[in-house]
């Protein structure tokens, strides 16, 4: 190992000039047969330079090389320049005046040791930076700033508590690497002018790992129309808790954005963005003001394992799948959520989801599994848009907890079937509040399809449409209040959906006053006075009373 001081103002710095290498500061030179290696020491200092007078040390042919880069003391503008690389195997120290970079090639911290520090004290870096010593470990000593990519290879950085700002970042690999934040963060300053941009570019998470709290900040807008900003963390196959990070996009412009991978938080405050279809994973919260979502089959998963609150706040119409699979964990809504017809599918298989009283459009509502789960809906209108016969609104009673006797889960049909499957195994108290179609054009709405029980309020109906129930319950589907009529020239109908196989509908008590019903294969149970006027009996049915006249003629919406 040896010390080289830079002597004799401008000249260049390659592999195989020695000119201006000397053995001590404002030495003779040349000191060195070899230029330096990267277990050498260079030194640029008030003694590098002729007088006083500007200077110029130009990389070329091939990259420069060192160990500790030291920049100290100046009495004259340095300016570091040329096209090559410059390869640093131990620490860097530039001063905050009197020097100047115009260099563009890549700069490489190659370090195998820990211990390794960067000073730029606020120069800029012009071009590519990366990272990349097996073992090797460097710590910020202030901010980085960099207008092109960062890279993590190999090794360990240290933000140090400061911000390191670069145009995008990535380790694109599976090598040990981690990043250790420290109270420090990182900006993302790509706007996407020129074409689609990665600009967080970590598909595997292989060997990735960080410490203390994850910031990562987006602020700049970005202008180019028919661009897309990606940010991947982790690519389709995501990554966990541990290493997911959190990601703040606080500016949009009119590019679109991909988000991919695994996060904690994700802010999208200020993103005005359109955010493409794409599967992601989120441990924390969802802040989403201000985006519009592109429609499209991948799930957004919410997988928080952890008590702790989360928290859900979509502004925009989505149109794609929403998981809620962390065991044990707990989301609430921050403002109503709007889903579309299409894949805008709801599952909650896992921990506990509150609607916080705010309505939720959705194509499809499932709960229908085993795991323990809390479902709150407090006064929430639940409307499904689309489903099946045996899709919809359902959900399964075992390891279920409700909160949901408020509540208003309602359909809209069309002239297509939708299934409501939902109850509180029998416990009066955790019911459904109303269950309601919107409007039909002669769809079915199934209720139970199979469930041994089915619970709601209020069964109903608006008035003047017509569509078809049917009980498929094996045991009874039970209601509160059956507020189901019909009027002239719009029926209501009430079957079984196996012909012949009567299905059982129960009331506890009260008496049912239904208007133009057309009934068939109908067990009327609980001991409710089931009275049907002006109404059809299309056979095998019990507990009706089919009454001629108009009976109390009810109107309910």
């Amino acid at each position: 190992m040896a010390d080289y001081y830079w002597v004799g103002g401008s000249g260049t710095w390659n592999n195989i000039n020695v000119v201006n290498w000397s053995n001590t500061s404002g030495g003779a030179a040349p000191a060195y047969a070899n230029p330096p290696s990267s277990a050498d020491n260079v030194f640029f200092d008030a003694n590098s330079n002729s007088g006083t007078g500007a200077f110029t040390v130009t990389m070329a042919s091939v990259n420069a090389i060192c160990n500790n880069f030291t920049v100290s003391g100046l009495d004259g503008t340095m300016t570091l320049a040329g096209t090559v690389g410059l390869d640093i195997y131990g620490n860097l120290s530039w001063p905050a005046t009197l020097f100047t970079r115009s260099y563009t090639g890549t700069t490489t911290f190659r370090a195998t040791t820990t211990g390794k520090t960067i000073s730029p004290n606020g120069k800029t870096f012009g071009a590519n930076v990366i990272f990349d010593g097996v073992g090797g470990g460097w710590t910020l000593s202030n901010a980085l700033t960099n207008s092109s990519t960062v890279t993590l290879t190999n090794g360990s950085l240290d933000l140090g508590g400061f911000t390191l700002s670069c145009f995008s970042f990535a380790s694109n690999n599976s090598n040990t690497r981690t990043l250790a934040f420290n109270g420090g963060s990182i900006s993302i300053t790509g706007t996407s002018t020129a074409g689609n941009q990665t600009l967080w570019n970590l598909p595997t998470l292989t060997g990735f790992s960080y410490t203390g709290t994850s910031t990562v900040n987006v602020p700049n807008a970005s202008t180019g129309a028919s661009f897309t900003r990606t940010f991947n963390h982790g690519g389709t196959a995501g990554g966990s808790e541990t290493n997911a990070i959190n990601l703040s996009i606080q500016a949009g412009g009119a590019s679109s954005v991909a988000i991919l991978g695994s996060y904690l938080n994700l802010n999208l405050t200020g993103c005005t963005s359109n955010v493409t279809n794409a599967t992601r994973n989120i441990y924390g919260n969802l802040t989403a003001p201000d985006n519009t979502w592109t429609s499209g089959t991948s799930t957004t998963n919410f997988l928080s394992t952890s008590a702790t609150l989360r928290t859900i706040n979509i502004a925009n119409t989505f149109d794609y799948p929403i998981l809620f699979g962390g065991s044990g964990g707990s989301w609430q809504l921050q403002r109503a959520l709007s889903g579309g017809n299409t894949n805008a599918n709801i599952t909650l298989l896992r921990g506990s989801f509150d609607s916080n009283n705010y309505n939720i459009s959705c194509a499809t509502f499932d709960y229908n599994n085993t795991n323990t789960k809390t479902l709150i809906l407090g006064t929430s209108t639940v409307t499904i848009l689309s489903g099946t016969s045996t899709t919809g609104f359902v959900g399964s009673n075992t390891n279920t907890t409700y909160n949901v006797i408020n509540s208003t889960i309602e359909f809209s049909l069309g002239v297509t079937s939708r299934c409501f499957s939902g109850g509180s195994g029998g416990t009066d108290g955790n019911q459904f509040g109303t269950v309601t179609v919107a409007a039909s054009s002669g769809g079915s709405l199934y209720l139970g399809n199979g469930a041994t029980t089915a619970r709601c309020t209020t069964l109903s109906n608006t008035a003047g449409l017509t569509f078809t129930l049917v009980n498929a319950c094996t045991a009874a589907f039970t209601v509160t209040t059956f507020a189901m009529t019909g009027q002239s020239g719009s029926t209501v109908s009430i079957i079984s959906n196996s012909l012949g196989t009567a299905r059982n509908l129960k009331q506890a008590s009260g008496t049912v006053v239904a208007n133009f019903m057309n009934i068939r294969d109908s067990n009327a149970i609980g001991g409710a006075s089931w009275n049907a006027y002006n109404s059809v009996n299309s056979g095998n049915n019990t507990g009706w009373k089919f009454l001629g006249g108009t009976g109390n003629f009810l109107t309910f919406f």
